[in-house]
């Protein structure tokens, strides 16, 4: 090559952003609380996966119940949410015995 340099490299697109992901957009509008209808469908979700996976009715229904505090959530991220609670319950340790020997 021949000429002075530019400081630019040859081959690259020009008007394109840095550090942004192509097809990332912004929440610009915040979307309003879901009416208690919407909230008990939006448990109702969560249900039946919940019992695919082999938890008991009243075990699904209370999985779902702890995901009433997330309305904008995603139904992977709320089913998640379920697993991780039921787990913590199910596999709770037992308190350690109090002069008990180790």
């Amino acid at each position: 090559r021949t000429g002075t340099r530019t400081g630019t490299r040859t081959g690259t697109r020009t008007g394109t952003r840095t550090g942004t992901r192509t097809g990332m957009r912004t929440k610009t509008h915040i979307e309003p609380a879901p009416a208690p209808g919407d909230q008990r469908a939006r448990r109702d979700e969560v249900i039946p996966w919940l019992r695919q996976l082999g938890f008991r009715v009243d075990e699904a229904k209370r999985g779902a119940a702890m995901c009433d505090g997330m309305p904008d959530a995603s139904l992977e991220d709320r089913v998640r949410f379920a697993l991780s609670g039921l787990a913590r319950e199910r596999y709770r340790r037992p308190a350690p015995m109090a002069g008990a020997a180790g």
